[in-house]
Formats: structure tokens, C-alpha cells, sequence
């Protein structure tokens, strides 16, 4: 620890936390030696001055090896984030939005000054005209919420992504060959895989509840929970309907949304088309040379067996209603209700799910799906919601404009079919 005339050497950085602590005791054991060694030698005019200076020099030292031990067991602002309970990531949100005041969320990490130029109207209604990245317990809770209003995110594929606004995935179009071949032949090679590389994009949605100064100020109003239920629902009926019939610009796009192509049999339509069967007339479910039922025969025989495993019927309730009183040649319905809680009910031995957002049966439109939705179709989700409170917009009110991005699009068309109502 010393040189070779006494002095001690300069502390050399380190990151090892049980390293620094060693180094300290040394520092401390040699300190309060040279402490014995002055009062032993008071008497000594000659030696006292230079061991003082020397003590002095041991003193730094330890002082500034004590900061660095200190600075080495020190959690950075995403251990304390990360190591914060749920119920302090909630207190930060809650405080933030009934009094605009953004401590606790800066000591979590969940600052976002680059938001500034989001502040409605050039109004500085948070710190620095800043926004505010809210935390992933509130966003969950958000997200949990909008399932409720979003049939579709608990059948599709949902993919979340912490940073950027695209997620891309390569998919295989037509699938790869192989040929049988004698020990000394060659055939050249086989046919390569042809691919095609899908790009979501998460696109920006907002929503902005508001609440009167007085609810704010009542300690007994449960604003957490209020918000997250409002945001919840905004979001969730938004992304609902973009999700079956979005046009893809500034939006997602819709699982129906694709080009579409007549079924010739059980012959594979163009990639990239959603292919389907027509019934006989717009009135009914018949097809021309046909009972009601033989068009949903139809569509699941089509969908090639890889997607039969998952695949389950897509309509709304409307259309639910009449597929229920469907009967076969000895009057017994082909709609059978589950008798397990939890199970759903069956048509032709498949799931029924319901998505509120098809379309009822009318002239030219698709009201019934079959296919494996979770290889059909792919969500995005942008990690992430960000908040303004801003309490001048509307006198009395304070708004919350909060922003979040989702997007969504159709990773392989060959997974779903569809039935088309006759013009």
C-alpha cells in the first residue's frame, strides 16, 4: 500500500465491490496505526510534523476509498426500476397524475424529456414541458383491460417490442422440396424456399379521459384504477376495429383487409390472397346446389391440415345466432354448446369464437373466418405508454392525453378462410 518513501500509492479504480472493501480495511488498520505511532512519539520534535503529513495522506486516501465503496454498492436508475415493488410503481403513477408531480416517476426511470415537444398547445403542464413514459404495471393493467374490448388479441399471435416501431418476419411461401434419388445420381438441387418478409408497423393512437379538479382532490376516488378502465377501453374498441378492418395507413391492417380470391375447390389461392367460397344468394347461407350448412363444409376442408390442428370459426354474434339453429337432414343442430366451463362451444366439431367486429350477413360481405388466427394473423405491441396531464386545456378538468402504439397484419393468408355472402 505504500511507495518506497512512506507514502501511499494513489487508489487505482476498480468495479469489484469485495476488492474496494479489502482495500479499505487496509486503509483504515494502517490509519489507526500511524494514530498510536504520533501520540507514542508527541515528544519527538524532529518526526512529529512529517508523521502528521503523513497521517494526513492516509486520511485522503481512506476518505476517498470509503466514496468509491460507497459508489461501488450503489444501484443504478434501472436497478432501483427494476427492483421498485408493484405497488411503488403505482404510487409514482398516482401521485404524477392527481398532482402533476413527476418525483417519484424521475426515481424510477420513467422520465422522457424528449416528449417535450408533445406539450399541448406550448403549455408547460409538466416538468420542463416534458412527458412521461408510464410503467409497465400500468400499462399491463391498461393492456389487460383492452382484451376485454379486443376479442382478437386472445387468438392472434401478439408480439411486444421495447424499442423502434417495425417488427419484421420472414415467411415462407411456398415451403422447401426434396426429391428421392438413387447412391450415385445427381439431380442438381432442389427447389429453393421462397421467401417473403412481413414488416409491421406500430402506428400512434391517443386517447385523452378527463377529471374534474374535485375528483383529483378526493383522496377517497380511486383514480388509478378509473384510468386504467377508461384508457383500457378507448384503446382496446380502437385497436378492436382496425384489427378486423384497418387500412393499414396510420393504422393497422385489418385480418380482412387483404386481397381476396374465389376458392376453386380445395386448390390454393395466390399467396397473399384470403380465399374464399360464395353462398347462393344474399338472403341465406345456402350455396346454389346446396344445404345451409354444406358451405362451412366447404371452407374447412380447404384450409390445408398443417392449420387444422388450431383452426376454430371467427363470426359475430349476430351471425352466431343463426349459425345456432343450423340442423342437419335429421333435424339435430350442427351447433353444439360446451358443456365444460371454460370450453367453447363447437360447429362440425371445431371451436366457435366470436369477434364483435365482423360483419352481420348482408350483400358482398365476409361474416364467417376458418383458420388458425394465430398463425393468420400477428399483433405489435409497442412497450410503453406515455402520458401529458394537462390541467389548462379545459377550465376545471385536468386531461390526460395518453399515446400508445400497436400495429398488426396478416403473416400467412394460406391459414384462414373465408365465406363471402352473394351480392
Amino acid at each position: 500500500m505504500q511507495t518506497r518513501n512512506g507514502a501511499p500509492n494513489p487508489v487505482q479504480p476498480t468495479n469489484n465491490a469485495s476488492e474496494v472493501a479489502t482495500i479499505a480495511n487496509e486503509l483504515r488498520s494502517g490509519y489507526a496505526d500511524l494514530q498510536q505511532r504520533v501520540s507514542a512519539r508527541e515528544q519527538d520534535g524532529t518526526a512529529i510534523e512529517a508523521m502528521r503529513g503523513e497521517l494526513a495522506t492516509q486520511a485522503q486516501a481512506l476518505a476517498n476509498m470509503q466514496d468509491a465503496l460507497t459508489r461501488s454498492n450503489r444501484p443504478s436508475p434501472v436497478d432501483i426500476a427494476n427492483e421498485a415493488s408493484g405497488e411503488q410503481r403505482l404510487s409514482a403513477v398516482a401521485q404524477f397524475m392527481r398532482t402533476g408531480n413527476p418525483e417519484k416517476l424521475i426515481a424510477l426511470g420513467a422520465w422522457k424529456p424528449e416528449l417535450a415537444t408533445r406539450a399541448t398547445d406550448g403549455v408547460s403542464n409538466v416538468a420542463a414541458q416534458g412527458g412521461y413514459l408510464l410503467l409497465p404495471n400500468f400499462d399491463q393493467a391498461v393492456e389487460r383491460v383492452s382484451r376485454i374490448f379486443s376479442d382478437i388479441r386472445a387468438f392472434a399471435n401478439v408480439v411486444t417490442i421495447g424499442s423502434g416501431d417495425t417488427y419484421s418476419k420472414a415467411t415462407n411461401k411456398s415451403g422447401a422440396t426434396a426429391v428421392w434419388c438413387g447412391e450415385d445420381e445427381d439431380l442438381g438441387d432442389t427447389d429453393a424456399i421462397d421467401w417473403a418478409v412481413n414488416e409491421i408497423t406500430a402506428h400512434e393512437s391517443r386517447a385523452i379521459p378527463r377529471y374534474s379538479r374535485k375528483v383529483l382532490a378526493d383522496a377517497f376516488f380511486n383514480l388509478e384504477a378509473e384510468i386504467v378502465k377508461d384508457l383500457g377501453e378507448a384503446f382496446g374498441k380502437l385497436e378492436a376495429a382496425a384489427f378486423v378492418n384497418g387500412s393499414g395507413v396510420k393504422q393497422p391492417e385489418g385480418l380482412l383487409s387483404i386481397g381476396k380470391a374465389a376458392q376453386a375447390g380445395v386448390t390454393e389461392v395466390a399467396y397473399g390472397k384470403l380465399g374464399y367460397y360464395t353462398t347462393g344468394h344474399a338472403t341465406g347461407w345456402a350455396t346454389v346446389a346446396g344445404d345451409e350448412f354444406d358451405i362451412f363444409t366447404r371452407i374447412q376442408t380447404a384450409l390445408k391440415t398443417e392449420y387444422q390442428a388450431r383452426a376454430a370459426y371467427y363470426m359475430n354474434r349476430v351471425t352466431l345466432s343463426e349459425v345456432m339453429l343450423f340442423k342437419d337432414a335429421n333435424d339435430l343442430p350442427i351447433w353444439q354448446p360446451t358443456m365444460t366451463a371454460g370450453a367453447p362451444s363447437t360447429l362440425r366439431g371445431k371451436p366457435v369464437r366470436t369477434i364483435e367486429e365482423y360483419a352481420d350477413r348482408a350483400a358482398d360481405a365476409f361474416p364467417v373466418t376458418y383458420g388458425d388466427m394465430e398463425a393468420y394473423y400477428t399483433i405489435l405491441n409497442r412497450a410503453g405508454m406515455e402520458m401529458l396531464p394537462n390541467p389548462y386545456r379545459t377550465t376545471g378538468f385536468t386531461r390526460f392525453e395518453t399515446y400508445k402504439r400497436s400495429g398488426g397484419k396478416v403473416m400467412k393468408s394460406e391459414a384462414m378462410k373465408a365465406i363471402k355472402v352473394s351480392a
